[in-house]
């Protein structure tokens, strides 16, 4: 999985929006390729905003700040008025 995801967010454009709505559950793997991705698109001067969070994951991003890298919304709309402004 991280291999896919991370030539997708690679070769996408500048900035990312990530659907989490099919995500139950983040362990620390999961965690790193999405910080290790994160910090990728924000090199090449673009932004990552994720929606669709269940609670759980929700929870576990918030508790570890990482929502401040990875800011959250809770639909695919907001997340992209968010890259927009």
């Amino acid at each position: 999985v991280e291999t896919a995801y991370t030539a997708t967010v690679a070769a996408g454009g500048r900035s990312v929006v990530l659907d989490l709505t099919g995500l139950e559950f983040l362990s620390s793997l999961g965690i790193r390729m999405l910080l290790s991705s994160a910090q990728v698109v924000m090199r090449r001067g673009g932004k990552v905003v994720a929606y669709g969070a269940q609670p759980i994951v929700a929870e576990v991003l918030r508790a570890m700040a990482l929502d401040a890298l990875l800011p959250l919304c809770a639909t695919e709309e907001e997340a992209v008025a968010r890259l927009a402004g």
